[in-house]
């Protein structure tokens, strides 16, 4: 399925650039001669009836070499995320170990000594003669991909996408992220077992686009060494680009930040000393994007609009629509080309049936116009006053008052068993006494006591998100001064 569109690609756009990676250029001519070698070299190592394939490789541009060709013999795959989830997976039945270092191999064999190990090292590849493109033309198989949550329920879920599902997958990856054969993606290293990272390089070789990836320290300034067109950034990522300055930037680059939060002023800040369109989109590994804005102005920041569909929606506790204003919980639609669970799920999730809502546990507010605001996790509340209120919001407020855009507030027990809050800022933001007074009459005369700590970064979640590790900063602030 992909292996023939990428064939297809290579016969009639040759040197178009396939994979730029950690400053190499792979058109997709080298592309899938270099597939039809690794297939070939997989195919004479298979041990029978296999299962699951875990891969684990020193560069991304590794990993989905082995990630396509096995797709393409209908195996499923599976990116090594940590040893806790690998172990999980190295309990179910066919699962196979798949590396490019026979260091590598010797370790894992100690580790799962019964697993099937296949190390396909370059010089195996280099003396594999390779299929015809020929025989494999049309090929419609394409296996199963296992991804993964970043985990900021505190225990990753294991997810499984359907691989005879996704050309729709595709499909809506294109739209969501405007990609064409034009596109030239740079998702510096972001992880390919996550739901941004798994989705985005494939459509751009579906579509026959450019991926590129770069893992080295100073990457950032290789950013223009392509002529990139779009740029996945987390926000963490858009704070550091506002902060510097670039010589030639491209002509019409766009930006697509996730996870649907993303402070106006920076993006103003961003668009200033970096040209270009910047998108908000809110998504999750268990669903496309839902919700997606141009920001131009702080206004689209804030509120998103719904993708033009019915595929989305808020209802309140008992399940029916909500009324404009009304805080309440996002829901959206199961699509088939949607993962579901590979385990049992404790969290929720999407094991529900294709065309019914689940719940993403997150919290939104509709206004009139249709729009939808943010407003936070339905289990990240604070406890004000003796009511829980969502986090979202009350942060989105604290910003709001003290005028910085990065901090976070967390409730603790003094020795009297008072509840008192602590507000934590990131970096060296300013902040007006006046400003300081406002924000202890509206929120912090709730509590015992308010405190103020200043952190140079916060701890964040290792996730293409970058989202806050609160726990850590939990942590930190118990931390003796």
């Amino acid at each position: 399925m992909l292996l023939s569109r990428i064939l297809d690609h290579a016969e009639h756009h040759p040197n178009r650039i396939a994979i730029g990676s950690d400053g190499r250029e792979i058109n997709y001519a080298e592309f899938a001669k270099t597939l039809l070698k690794i297939r070939a070299r997989i195919i004479e190592a298979l041990p029978p009836a296999p299962g699951i394939a875990l891969l684990n490789c020193g560069s991304l541009a590794n990993q989905w070499f082995l990630n396509i060709a096995l797709r393409s013999l209908g195996i499923t795959t599976a990116i090594m995320r940590d040893y806790v989830t690998a172990d999980k997976l190295a309990q179910l039945p066919g699962t196979m170990f798949v590396c490019t270092s026979q260091d590598v191999a010797a370790a894992v064999r100690r580790r799962w000594p019964d697993m099937p190990i296949l190390a396909i090292t370059k010089a195996s590849v280099d003396a594999a003669t390779g299929d015809d493109p020929q025989s494999i033309s049309g090929e419609t198989r394409f296996g199963d991909n296992i991804e993964f949550t970043s985990g900021s329920t505190g225990d990753p879920k294991i997810l499984i996408r359907s691989g005879a599902a996704v050309e729709a997958f595709w499909t809506r990856t294109a739209a969501e992220f405007h990609i064409n054969q034009n596109s030239v993606f740079h998702l510096q290293n972001l992880a390919a077992f996550t739901a941004v990272g798994g989705k985005l390089p494939l459509t751009c070789w579906a579509m026959g686009g450019s991926a590129i990836f770069d893992h080295r320290t100073d990457w950032l300034l290789h950013l223009f060494d392509l002529p990139i067109n779009r740029l996945f950034a987390p926000p963490a990522l858009i704070k550091v680009l506002a902060s510097r300055t670039f010589p030639n930037p491209p002509a019409g680059l766009q930006i697509y930040c996730g996870g649907g939060f993303l402070a106006g002023g920076l993006v103003t800040d961003l668009r200033k000393r970096l040209p270009s369109k910047v998108f908000l989109n809110y998504g999750g590994t268990e669903f496309g994007v839902r919700l997606q804005n141009e920001i131009e102005t702080s206004d689209d920041a804030v509120w998103l609009r719904p993708t033009p569909n019915n595929d989305l929606r808020l209802v309140d506790d008992t399940g029916q629509p909500a009324r404009d204003g009304e805080e309440a919980m996002i829901q959206v639609k199961r699509h088939s080309c949607d993962p579901i669970p590979l385990f049992e799920d404790k969290h929720g999730g999407p094991a529900v049936a294709i065309g019914e809502f689940f719940s993403t546990n997150d919290l939104g507010i509709r206004r009139a116009d249709g729009r939808i605001r943010l407003v936070g996790r339905a289990g990240e509340t604070l406890n004000v006053g003796g009511q829980k209120r969502s986090l979202g919001v009350l942060e989105q407020r604290a910003r709001d008052i003290l005028g910085v855009e990065s901090l976070c507030l967390l409730v603790r027990q003094a020795d009297n068993g008072e509840d008192y809050l602590t507000v934590a800022v990131e970096g060296d933001q300013t902040i007006d006494k006046a400003a300081v007074n406002t924000f202890l009459k509206d929120l912090g005369a709730k509590f015992y006591r308010t405190e103020f700590r200043r952190f140079f970064t916060f701890p964040r979640e290792a996730s293409g998100m970058q989202k806050v590790d609160r726990r850590q900063l939990q942590r930190l602030i118990e931390q003796p001064k």
